[in-house]
This record gives C-alpha cells, sequence and structure tokens, in this order.
C-alpha cells in the first residue's frame, strides 16, 4: 500500500535550536564540512546550507524542559552517578515524568507525560557530555562476596557514619504482600471433580515501607494498597502515624516514595541534631528530581563553614 501524503503536508521539525547553533558552530569555526555537520548534529543539510548562504532561519521545535531545567537534570545525573547509583534511560524518562507530572507540564507529545527513546536520543545530542554505557554486571551472587568485597564496604561504611549517633543512622526499604496464600494440595476422594478450599482471601496486593534506626527505634510505616481510590476504612486502626496511599498494583512507584520521603522520613530527620544518615537502595522509584536535590543541598550545606567555626551540623539527607 502506498502511503499518500495530504496537499500542503509539510514535515515537522524535529531539531532543536542548540542543534542549529552548534552545526552552524562546527562549520563556521572548525570549518567542518556541512554534510558533515548535517550528520553530526542531525540537523538538515538544506536547512544547514541555506542558513549559511543568508537564508531565513527557521529553528525547530522548543524542547519540553527549558534550557535550565535540562541542565539541572544533567547535574542531578552526574550526581547520581559519583554516588555509585547511575541512571538508565528508563530511570531518566521516569524522572522527567514525574517532574512534569508536579510541574503541571502537559506535552502534547508524550502519552500520559512520558518521554520517548527519541526524547532521550535527543536529549544525549544535546548534552554531549553524557552517554549510555553498559554497565557491569555482577558476576557472583551477593552471598559470594570475596573478603576485600567485605573489607572495602566497611571502610566505605566507617567513614559515612563517622560521628553520627546509632539514633541517627536510619535505614528504609519496601517488601510486597498478597493476601493469596496461593494452592495448596489437599487430601480428597479419588476422582473428585472439583477440589475447592473455603478461605477468606484474594488476590489483592499492598506494599509496606518500613523503617528504622540503627539503635532499634521503628518509625511509623507507609502502607500502599493497590487500587484506583483510597478508602477511609482502610486506614482505620493501623499503625500510629502511618500514612497511606494506593497505586493501581499495589507496589512502590515515584510518587508514592516522594510521599515517604517528604511525609515521612525528612520531618522525623530534621528534629534531630547533628548529622544523619539515611539508607536505601537504588531502586528505579526512589530517584526524583526534588528529592536528588534535596540531599544534594543538605551536603552543600553541611559543607558549608560559618565565621570562627569549622562546618556546621546539619541535616544529610
Amino acid at each position: 500500500m502506498v502511503k499518500v501524503r495530504k496537499a500542503g503536508w509539510r514535515k515537522r521539525a524535529t531539531y532543536s535550536a542548540e542543534d542549529m547553533d552548534q552545526a552552524l558552530d562546527a562549520v563556521k569555526n572548525l570549518h567542518m564540512p556541512i554534510r558533515e555537520a548535517s550528520r553530526t548534529f542531525d540537523v538538515p543539510k538544506t536547512t544547514l546550507s541555506d542558513i549559511l548562504k543568508g537564508g531565513r532561519r527557521i529553528d525547530g521545535r522548543k524542547t519540553e524542559l527549558t534550557e535550565a531545567e535540562e541542565r539541572l537534570l544533567v547535574a542531578h545525573i552526574k550526581l547520581l552517578g559519583t554516588w555509585g547509583f547511575p541512571v538508565s534511560a528508563m530511570d531518566l524518562r521516569m524522572m522527567v515524568r514525574e517532574y512534569m507530572d508536579r510541574r503541571g507540564i502537559k506535552s502534547p507529545r508524550f502519552k500520559e507525560n512520558m518521554p520517548t527513546h527519541r526524547w532521550v536520543s535527543r536529549f544525549l545530542a544535546r548534552h554531549k557530555d553524557l552517554t549510555l554505557r553498559a554497565a557491569n554486571p555482577i558476576k557472583r551472587s551477593r552471598a559470594s562476596v570475596s573478603r576485600e568485597d567485605v573489607t572495602g564496604f566497611i571502610h566505605n561504611w566507617e567513614q559515612v557514619v563517622a560521628g553520627v549517633p546509632p539514633e541517627n543512622i536510619y535505614n528504609y526499604d519496601e517488601t510486597a504482600f498478597r493476601d493469596d496464600p496461593g494452592k495448596t494440595k489437599v487430601l480428597v476422594k479419588k476422582g473428585m471433580k472439583y477440589v475447592e478450599k473455603v478461605q477468606n482471601t484474594s488476590k489483592q496486593s499492598f506494599t509496606v515501607m518500613m523503617w528504622g534506626s540503627a539503635a532499634g527505634l521503628m518509625e511509623p510505616p507507609q502502607i500502599l494498597f493497590g487500587a484506583a481510590n483510597l478508602y477511609t476504612s482502610w486506614c482505620r486502626n493501623g499503625p500510629q502515624g502511618a500514612i497511606y496511599s494506593c497505586s493501581k498494583r499495589g507496589w512502590m512507584d515515584i510518587y508514592r516514595f516522594r510521599e515517604f520521603f517528604f511525609n515521612l522520613a525528612l520531618p522525623k530527620l530534621r528534629r534531630l541534631h547533628g548529622k544523619k544518615v539515611l539508607i536505601g537502595d537504588n531502586h528505579s522509584s526512589h530517584i526524583s528530581i526534588d528529592i536528588i536535590e534535596a540531599c544534594r543541598q543538605g551536603l552543600q550545606i553541611m559543607q558549608k563553614p560559618t565565621p570562627g567555626a569549622g562546618t556546621v551540623p546539619v541535616d544529610r539527607r
């Protein structure tokens, strides 16, 4: 089947103004051939040639995020890499979607504000200091670590928690539960057509975020139900101080983790005196732009000197 274009149809430009600026600079100042610049920066060769000949410049579509927002995102990606939690393409897409949802930005090009793989490619093309690389997989199971691995971990851990009292060291992790115990084998009459067992359970799943201190103090949990709406009857007779939420499948996502971080963890840590340490894993649902910014600001404040003193003891979020 031949695809016929409508009269007056014109392909929309997909390159950005930054792409064209870089291509023009490469041709003018670096003497790069027009064809090579077009291929390198992914801009139309004819458009680039026309602009160089003095033609009217028409830039491509505006990017979904502003230049300042993209620079901030790049800084956070680099920071996570130095912390040992490099961001995957999916992590990046989730971070941007959560950021756009929180700011009320609605993209006509992204379905449900989820950036596409092509957007990731264009983002990397705009920021040449980032690249996608294959991470080294773990070649041994976690149980078979070497003595050097354990020694290195203990050494790093001692540096992180040096001078931090146990009551200021917190760890969090979530676990999923299902109220369906699964099928079990039972003894019945041979030849029985239907084997049923009466039980008041279903296949509903829910997640509980537990967290506590190294001093043994357990804090109120976050309880996440698998449902479209949260009913008040589900929140009765639960642990004192717990917060409740819901998601489509009862799994932790970036939006629910923000509720835990800003509504439970951060208020508690701010009430403590001295340096604090909050420990968690690098699950994709734990990565949010504003959470990373809060951690970064906490580190900056902790290292800021005061007149006549060394460093100010503040939150390490």
